[in-house]
């Protein structure tokens, strides 16, 4: 065989699996294109079978896409096992409980505008920025699971899944070591929140606040 030739005979195989990367990506494009079509599948019923197929691949962008695709669906069933799959994927989510339009109304203009109520719950928004730090665990288990001591959450818990809501009741701490029983209500949104109330007994400011975690 002369060189060029040889050189022919290398390079032939090298063009001939060139292609394989591009197609392989279209492959690829095509089956994330997929995961929509199948979490909206017009019978409620297979949506769920799609889904739970779907997460059952253990591939993490399928599953992030199903996940935000059942999020954008009228089906109550379909968004509470996509959240319980998202909550039992990242174990931990922090909530920032944001101050009533009444107080936040009046520290636009200057702290000193609050009450003494206020200015103390203001207080205590600052002492954790607002934020209350969750982690979940035993979510994709029925309908209950636990909230673990953790963070702000001072003792374990127990919590329910209610359509596509969830609830818990949890002693959270606050500022100066003050602890009180906070009864959480949330469910996750089109704009991929999860987003409730945080309501605490005995607390001296009696309101709930809102509260409101970012998913992706």
């Amino acid at each position: 065989m002369n060189r060029s030739a040889w050189v022919f005979a290398l390079l032939v195989p090298i063009f001939a699996a060139a292609p394989a990367p591009a197609q392989d990506a279209i492959e690829r494009y095509n089956e994330l294109q997929r995961v929509p079509e199948m979490v909206n599948d017009p019978d409620p019923l297979m949506r769920i079978v799609n889904f739970e197929a779907i997460v059952a691949e253990n591939d993490q962008l399928k599953t992030e896409v199903a996940i935000q695709t059942a999020m954008g669906i009228d089906d109550a069933r379909l968004r509470a096992l996509a959240t319980k799959t998202y909550l039992s994927t990242v174990g931990d989510v922090t909530f920032a409980w944001t101050l009533p339009e009444l107080v936040s109304a009046k520290l636009a203009n200057g702290p000193d505008k609050l009450s003494k109520t206020e200015a103390a719950l203001y207080d205590d928004h600052l002492s954790r920025s607002g934020l209350v730090p969750v982690r979940f665990s035993g979510i994709d288990n029925g309908n209950a699971f636990q909230v673990e001591q953790y963070g702000a959450i001072f003792q374990a818990a127990e919590g329910r899944v209610l359509g596509d809501r969830l609830v818990f009741r949890a002693i959270v701490q606050f500022r100066g070591g003050t602890r009180k029983y906070c009864n959480f209500d949330f469910a996750p949104t089109a704009e991929l929140t999860l987003e409730g109330t945080m309501s605490c007994e005995d607390y001296w400011w009696g309101g709930p606040m809102g509260i409101k975690a970012e998913m992706f």
